[in-house]
């Protein structure tokens, strides 16, 4: 059983982590947008 539970910890914390990559690459993706939206619109985007 302790071994059971430690591997669905693991694979909990595997898509944990991997949620947390691809959640930094939205945000990284989103701040690339804003830029882009800056530099077409030539004015500050809040």
């Amino acid at each position: 059983m302790l071994v059971a539970n430690y591997g669905k910890e693991k694979k909990n914390r595997d898509v944990w982590k991997t949620l947390e990559e691809q959640l930094e690459k939205i945000e990284k993706m989103a701040a690339e947008l804003k830029t882009a939206c800056r530099v077409m619109l030539d004015e500050e985007i809040d």
